[in-house]
């Protein structure tokens, strides 16, 4: 029997408890009485395993950038299914503390709850490959989501069609979705999820997006179209098998 593995770093929703935002909102009576989110304790991270028929898996409480995985030379995890934060609504956080701040002593481990600091997009690309290449064994496969700003598909400089100005650098896309100064809409950018252009469809073009790893081999991605201009890739990697 197959056992899943999990890890979250924010400590409620590994617990199965709702945000305070979603504590906010009005319950669904739908799913109030649906036996499957009751027997799940409501809408929360078993839900899907309960619905289902299958085992629970085990959640750990722990930041991918300092993993707490034993290392196994030969691989222990088969697949790994993963959405990494996109940093686009806020940007994305790590634990960790800023050298400049005061040194803090921890009164009691059991409570503490680790300060926090910004996590790169292309650092936290690399942390995710260097984890699957350590944990999968060979042949095994992970599958992500990596989202991109269609704009760099279509050759549109976004800074300049929508802000009236040559930023001169790369965005992330937390700053290419609220952007400081403002922005008007580029019709170029309104693209329809079911876009036929072969800008956007051609494989071969996707690679210039995903991140690399020489123990991962690239089996295959394909692109959903968001709004405002952005899509994310669905990506799949294959372990190569490692040198006897």
């Amino acid at each position: 029997e197959s056992q899943a593995f999990g890890k979250q770093a924010e400590v409620l929703r590994a617990v199965g408890q709702p945000s305070k935002k979603a504590n906010k909102q009005p319950g669904n009576p739908k799913a109030e009485k649906d036996p499957v989110l009751a027997s799940a304790g409501g809408c929360n991270i078993f839900t899907n395993f309960v619905q289902y028929g299958m085992k629970k898996p085990e959640v750990v409480v722990c930041d991918n950038a300092m993993p707490p995985w034993r290392g196994v030379s030969c691989g222990w995890l088969d697949f790994i299914v993963t959405d990494p934060p996109y940093g686009v609504r806020a940007a994305s956080k790590k634990q960790g503390r800023d050298e400049n701040s005061r040194h803090v002593e921890i009164q009691d481990a059991a409570s503490y709850i680790p300060s926090k600091v910004s996590y790169g997009e292309d650092e936290l690309s690399r942390d995710l490959l260097n984890h699957a290449a350590r944990s999968l064994r060979d042949d095994g496969r992970i599958v992500f989501l990596v989202p991109v700003d269609l704009a760099d598909f279509l050759g549109i400089d976004r800074a300049a069609a929508e802000q009236g100005a040559d930023c001169g650098k790369r965005e992330t896309l937390h700053d290419v979705v609220h952007p400081k100064g403002g922005r008007k809409k580029d019709p170029r950018l309104c693209i329809s999820e079911t876009t036929r252009d072969p800008l956007l469809l051609d494989e071969k073009r996707y690679r210039d997006f995903i991140p690399q790893h020489v123990a991962l081999e690239l089996v295959g991605a394909s692109l959903q179209v968001l709004s405002g201009g952005l899509g994310r890739l669905l990506v799949t990697m294959r372990r190569l098998p490692r040198s006897t």
